[in-house]
């Protein structure tokens, strides 16, 4: 496993502040959107669909394997795929 890429809030609260994977992404979503005098939000029907998905089985695995390859969804639509594409030398 590799660590997420400096720049990474989110890996950045879990190293620097010794915070919960969890707590981290609380800091992140939720707390955010507080800070800024925004509404409260959550998985639910009728919440706005504002994210960005990366690939994992766990929150904490995607944390620790996330790669460069991002998925934007805004206002419950596709928006923009990142895909990183890594090839040695000799595939090319």
């Amino acid at each position: 496993m590799r660590a997420l890429p400096r720049g990474e809030t989110n890996a950045d609260g879990v190293l620097a502040a010794h915070l919960d994977p969890h707590d981290a992404l609380e800091l992140v979503s939720s707390g955010a959107r507080a800070v800024l005098g925004l509404p409260a939000t959550g998985i639910v029907t009728g919440s706005p669909a504002d994210l960005v998905a990366i690939g994992g089985s766990s929150l904490r695995e995607a944390m620790a394997t996330a790669t460069e390859d991002r998925l934007v969804i805004r206002r419950g639509r596709f928006v923009s795929r990142t895909r990183v594409l890594h090839e040695a030398p000799g595939q090319l």
